[in-house]
């Protein structure tokens, strides 16, 4: 895929390994000595979850906009280029228990600038402030692309073993300019972390 175009379905990937080993069989039968491939994307898409509450909901007209705490701060790349990477949006707690009426909804992130939408015009229950949601397909081009946009501090990220069902704090959430010191309590720009 290149790395940056949208990331292929299952049935899309299928479709593409079945011509391969028609084209490449070599592939497949262990001749082939050495292969360089360009699949990060899709290796990491399906691996990753964002989790939110919403900041901010607001009616406008038929539509329903909630505001979350990512955006384009987290998915530079596809807010910038407009590209549907096929991210699944799940209400979570209270607001999955409001199915099945539906509301078209804009899912917009929290940076200043009106571009900031993570996705528009999906159908969900309808949701409130507070409420919670889960960003399926994730793993791939987000964290990794963090932006500071406003000194916006890089979200926690926990890892998932789920045949051990436990979690485990990878990166916490900090940022650098807030480290305690011990003279004044916040770390300044100009000053190093301990």
């Amino acid at each position: 895929d290149g790395g940056g175009s949208s990331s292929p379905s299952l049935s899309q990937m299928q479709y593409y390994v079945d011509g391969l080993k028609k084209a490449v069989p070599a592939l497949w039968d262990g001749t082939m000595k050495q292969l360089i491939t360009e699949f990060g994307q899709w290796s990491y898409f399906y691996t990753g979850y964002v989790y939110s509450q919403i900041e901010y909901a607001v009616q406008r007209e038929d539509t329903r906009i909630v505001y979350c705490h990512v955006g384009a701060d987290m998915f530079v790349r596809d807010i910038y280029t407009g590209t549907n990477r096929g991210m699944v949006f799940v209400p979570v707690g209270d607001a999955a228990d409001r199915s099945p009426a539906t509301t078209r909804t804009d899912i917009a992130g929290p940076l200043c600038f009106a571009g900031d939408y993570i996705s528009k015009h999906i159908w969900m229950p309808p949701l409130y402030e507070g409420d919670e949601i889960i960003l399926l397909h994730t793993g791939s081009n987000a964290f990794g692309l963090w932006s500071r946009h406003c000194s916006r501090t890089i979200p926690q990220v926990i890892g998932v073993d789920r045949t051990s069902e436990t979690l485990t704090v990878m990166s916490p959430r900090r940022n650098p300019y807030l480290e305690e010191t011990s003279s004044h309590g916040i770390l300044l720009p100009w000053e190093e972390p301990k």
